[in-house]
Formats: C-alpha cells, sequence, structure tokens
C-alpha cells in the first residue's frame, strides 16, 4: 500500500518562538514510518525549523501541493506551530510571517484535498485555533464558502475553534497523546492502531481542562495507521471457533487442564494456555460461581464468551480476522 506522510515542525517564530512542534514532528515521523516489528509503514518528507529557514507561506503551499498530487492510497499532512483566527476563518502560520498576508488559510488545505485523486488524507493540525479546519467560512457580505469535507477526507484539530494548543515539558499535549496512541495506547486486540480509535482514544484521556480536539470526517471505512505488537495473537483468537461451537455455547474444563494438577494431560495444558490467552485478553472467563481459571479448571467449571469474546468470536467466524 502506497502511504505517505508530509510533516511540519515550526519552533523558531521571531516573536514568539515555540519548544515543542519540532520535537512533535520528529517523533511522529519516526513513529509512522514503521510499524512496531520495524516493517516499512509510511514514507515519511519532514520539514523541522531547525534545519529549514525557507518555511514561508510559497514554500509550504508548492510542498504541500506536490505531496497531494502523489499516486497513494493514504496520505498524512501533519502541522505544529502557531495558528491564528480572524472573521471565522483560522490560519496556519508559517515561519517569518508578519501579517495574515503571509498565513495559510486552513480553508485552502481542504480546497486542495478535495482536489487531489489520493483515496484517504488525513489533515492533522496541533495549532491554537485548528478547530476551524472545515468548518464553514462567513465572508464580509454574510455569504458562506463552506469547506466540505469531500469523501476520504479525515480532519483532527488539537483544539476547537477558539482553542489554544498547549504544551507541557518540550511536548505539545495533543500530540504527545497521539504518539502515544500510536505507540499502541489506541491498539485493538489484534494490535491495529486505527484513525477512529487513535481519535477516541485522545479525546478520552482529554481532560474537561483542556482545549477539545475536534474530528471531523467523510468516510466509508476505518483507516489503519500502525500495527502494534498484538495483545492477544490471531492463533488463539481463532481457537475461539474451536472452543466454542455457539457464540452461547460453554466449553467444559476439568483438573487435566491445570498443569500443576497431577491428571495434567499434555494436549489439555497446552489448550489451556491459549485459553489462558484469551482470558488476559477478556475474551473468556470463568463460569459463575468461579472467578479464577484455576479453580474453574481443578473444580470441572465451564468458560464463556466475554461480550468483547463474542464480538471476535463472529469476527473469526466470518473470516475478517
Amino acid at each position: 500500500m502506497r502511504r505517505a506522510a508530509l510533516l511540519f515542525g515550526i519552533d523558531h517564530y521571531k516573536t514568539t518562538p515555540l519548544k515543542s512542534c519540532i520535537n512533535d514532528a520528529n517523533i511522529l515521523s519516526d513513529l509512522l514510518e514503521r510499524h512496531e516489528d520495524l516493517t516499512l509503514n509510511f514514507f515519511c518528507k519532514k520539514f523541522t525549523s531547525d534545519f529549514y529557514k525557507t518555511l514561508h507561506r510559497e514554500f509550504m503551499m508548492k510542498e504541500i501541493g506536490n505531496f497531494f498530487s502523489l499516486d497513494l492510497e493514504v496520505a498524512i499532512l501533519y502541522f505544529s506551530g502557531h495558528g491564528a483566527s480572524r472573521a471565522g476563518q483560522g490560519y496556519i502560520i508559517p515561519l517569518e510571517a508578519e501579517d495574515f498576508e503571509d498565513y495559510i488559510p486552513m480553508t485552502d488545505l481542504v480546497s486542495m484535498a478535495s482536489q487531489s485523486l489520493i483515496k484517504n488524507i488525513i489533515i492533522i493540525l496541533d495549532c491554537s485555533y485548528s478547530g476551524n479546519l472545515g468548518n464553514t467560512v462567513i465572508d464580509e457580505f454574510g455569504l458562506g464558502s463552506v469547506a466540505s469535507i469531500p469523501e476520504g477526507l479525515i480532519l483532527m484539530t488539537s483544539s476547537g475553534d477558539s482553542g489554544h494548543a498547549k504544551s507541557v515539558g518540550g511536548r505539545g499535549v495533543f500530540s504527545k497523546r497521539l504518539t502515544d496512541g500510536l505507540e499502541g495506547e489506541a491498539a485493538d486486540l489484534l494490535g491495529r492502531v486505527s484513525i477512529l480509535e487513535l481519535f477516541v482514544y485522545v479525546d478520552q484521556i482529554s481532560s474537561v481542562w483542556d482545549s477539545r480536539p475536534t474530528f471531523k470526517m467523510n468516510i466509508d471505512r476505518n483507516v489503519i495507521l500502525r500495527q502494534c505488537n498484538p495483545r492477544v495473537d490471531i492463533f488463539a483468537i481463532r481457537q475461539l471457533l474451536i472452543f466454542f461451537k455457539t457464540i452461547d455455547s460453554k466449553f467444559q474444563l476439568d483438573p487435566s487442564f491445570e498443569p500443576t494438577s497431577e491428571n495434567a494431560d499434555t494436549e489439555n495444558v497446552k489448550k489451556f494456555q491459549i485459553i489462558q490467552r484469551l482470558n488476559n485478553g477478556s475474551l473468556v472467563k470463568p463460569s459463575a460461581p468461579y472467578e479464577h481459571m484455576y479453580f474453574a479448571a481443578l473444580e470441572g467449571g465451564t468458560i464463556e464468551l466475554t461480550e468483547l469474546g463474542r464480538f471476535y468470536w463472529q469476527l473469526a467466524g466470518m473470516n475478517k480476522i
């Protein structure tokens, strides 16, 4: 799959320098380039203000235009720096920009993305007023210029229309949560970090005192951003179909499954090891009155699917795992 990311991190503003944007762009780039098992993921192109002093409007617009013209299936545009707002319109601020004429309207980003042939484009902004991305803009005559979200476009921002981005300890709060999610905090049981689960993670971990992240999209299916190590291996999950013939059935245990039992059976002990992995992943549980697998096995109890286990049992049955 052809996947690429274009990242901008600007700290070196003349009047109000920042301290986290370069760091955030570097860390995000490193995470996107490879999955956790080090296989290739996104091809990343990164511009940070410590190495590039030409990050003005014309340069950035040219790079973004070229990026959106590539033959890709998934593209990520990331910007971390200053943002601004005027008359209901949001802007990202390039390096050495002095007034709004030098800023880049967020509507331009959406417009450029809407003209691209890339199947899925994700725009992520970590700057103040970033929630204006994708909003309707009202001109001086009271007419709306709708920044409609075309099919395949996903917008994710660090704050609302009037919110301010925050940084702590050399990291942007939003970008830190973003990278934590990509490292595995937002991964599902199989280790997949999708754009939807990533936003849910960032949103849920944000407190009432934080600037609220925003998420706008027009997609017909989820987009997997990164593969982390699974909490439960696929082989074990597919064994759900072996242990449970129907979604409501129970699997009988006995002392031969418990390795410390004098009646332990080699084959059943191997099965019990798989069952323990499924239990650790919250896919199966001991049936009442037992709370622990050990006692359920020694006393001849049964196990059953949890609600999460019922979901994955159905996925396995449909060959989606």
